[in-house]
């Protein structure tokens, strides 16, 4: 909005300025008309045109050189047919040491083609121009809000151009590093709140998973000797294993609003992260009515990260797929592909569970964003991931339509690099 007001204020200022330009031209020519077409008479009547045309001159010339702007004439070479003192004064010197030069010899190259480029058309189209652009000047590059008009002569042609140019440098610097800063603030909130939870996770979780922990070794324990199926056992230590992985994962929570050291990291077979996961989630995935599927995932090269990591990305987008069947019903599918690129893979997560709503998809990766109801959903699954993917040197892009399905598309770099 403030943007736009200073546009509509500069654009307002420059067209009151080439109005009161042109009428004092049409002024002066006129009266040089009339001087002319009286040459030869001195009586009283010349002499007072006379007058009216230095007083008339004097006026043009207040108007232009009170100018705060850098105003021009140009012509279709590029050369300058008339500069007022800002503009000499932003060069460096006086408006006639620059009279009769080209833009080539006050500009860089890139900067002269471009802006010749624009008088050119300008003059050609008779339309006007007006753009926002750094321009190198008097040894420094500078932002300037620019206009030009085509200008005519005597016989109604166009054959120059009025150029007025504001310096605009400390006000876009300013918005810029506005922005920059909203930003900033923005990522510092989102993290002091994330920060907040995991005190929070750690806090209520660590208690209760201990207790857990310690059943389970004591069972363990006690079954060891009792003669009980192996893989009762295994399940129990399957259980325990777990249990240390989601303590691993609440410590990430906790670090997750603080820059930290890479954790310790190596090969990752996608194949066998792939299988770990839909293990876990089959019962949930059946429950819900979705079928969980895998293809080429076996021909894959291993992925340079830490393990629990990709794990993570894998857990995270399969039970999104999940619960997005659990509301939808009918029997649903969703696939994890992959292909092999030159050193990097790409996976793609594919579901036909409904998709995602249009005005839902640009906040995805926001965190705490969810569509889930009360209680049911934090809103930092998707965060997590794509903050885990980029931490890897990958990327990750959603491609949804409603009401049929949704594809992220996850892209690793391989190991070795």
């Amino acid at each position: 909005m403030g943007d736009t007001q200073n546009d509509c204020r500069q654009s307002g200022r420059e067209m009151r300025l080439r109005r009161r330009i042109e009428e004092l031209e049409l002024a002066n020519e006129r009266l040089c008309e009339r001087v002319a077409a009286l040459d030869g008479r001195q009586d009283g009547s010349h002499k007072e045109l006379e007058h009216k045309l230095r007083e008339s001159e004097e006026k043009y010339r207040a108007v232009v050189e009170s100018a705060g702007e850098t105003i021009a004439i140009i012509d279709e070479q590029g050369t300058f047919l008339f500069m007022n003192g800002t503009a000499g004064r932003a060069l460096g010197g006086k408006p006639s040491d620059f009279i009769g030069e080209t833009m080539w010899d006050l500009f860089p190259k890139d900067v002269a083609d471009r802006q010749a480029a624009a008088v050119r058309n300008v003059i050609r189209t008779m339309s006007r121009f007006a753009s926002m652009a750094m321009s190198y000047v008097g040894g420094q590059w500078r932002w300037y809000g620019t206009t030009i008009e085509p200008l005519r002569n005597g016989e109604n042609k166009v054959t120059s151009a009025l150029l007025i140019a504001r310096d605009v440098h400390e006000l876009q610097t300013a918005q810029q590093e506005l922005e920059a800063y909203r930003e900033r603030m923005t990522r510092a909130e989102q993290l002091a709140s994330l920060g907040a939870l995991s005190a929070t996770f750690a806090h209520e979780l660590t208690q209760p998973l201990t207790v857990i922990r310690l059943s389970l070794q004591n069972a363990v324990k006690g079954l060891e000797g009792a003669g009980p199926s192996a893989a009762v056992l295994e399940d129990l230590n399957d259980g325990l294993a777990e249990i240390s992985d989601v303590a691993a994962i609440i410590e990430r929570f906790r670090g997750f609003a603080r820059k930290t050291a890479d954790r310790e990291a190596g090969p990752v077979v996608l194949s066998a992260a792939a299988r770990r996961v839909m293990r876990l989630l089959e019962e949930s995935a059946r429950t819900a009515g979705i079928t969980l599927e895998q293809t080429h995932l076996e021909d894959l090269p291993p992925v340079h990260a830490n393990e629990r990591d990709i794990d993570q990305v894998f857990f995270s987008l399969t039970q999104n797929a999940i619960q997005a069947a659990g509301g939808v019903g009918g029997n649903r599918h969703f696939c994890i592909a992959g292909t092999r690129g030159d050193g990097e893979v790409e996976l793609r997560f594919v579901d036909d569970c409904g998709g995602i709503a249009p005005e839902n998809l640009q906040h995805i990766f926001e965190p705490f964003f969810t569509t889930k109801g009360a209680g049911e959903g934090t809103g930092l699954g998707l965060c997590i991931v794509q903050r885990i993917v980029a931490q890897v040197g990958g990327h990750i892009r959603v491609d949804s339509r409603f009401g049929q399905g949704t594809a992220f598309v996850v892209t690793l770099p391989t190991e070795g690099k």
